[in-house]
């Protein structure tokens, strides 16, 4: 009896056979409140998160990112992909 290869499937853009790496890769980001305090870090399938889009909460709440911070020294740091500033309602309008 002889043994099939399973069936590899193609990367869209490519063409070619897709990485196994690629189909599962999940990407973590640090989340912090307008005044700068920690939410906590959250996976998300998105490689990127720009200003204005929606992300969820650890408690599963969406919020707006208002400011993306994806440099080397403070923006990565841990080993996310980016620091995210979103609103989650917790700094009174009148501090802002």
């Amino acid at each position: 009896m002889r043994r099939q290869k399973a069936a590899q499937s193609l990367d869209p853009v490519f063409g070619g056979p897709r990485r196994a790496r690629d189909t599962w890769r999940v990407e973590r980001f640090r989340l912090i409140d307008m005044a700068g305090g920690e939410i906590g870090i959250v996976s998300d399938g998105r490689d990127s998160i720009s200003d204005g889009d929606t992300v969820a909460l650890p408690d599963g709440r969406l919020v707006e990112v208002v400011e993306v911070y994806d440099d080397e020294e403070h923006g990565r740091e841990g080993g996310v992909a980016a620091t995210l500033v979103v609103d989650d309602g917790s700094v009174p309008e009148e501090f802002l």
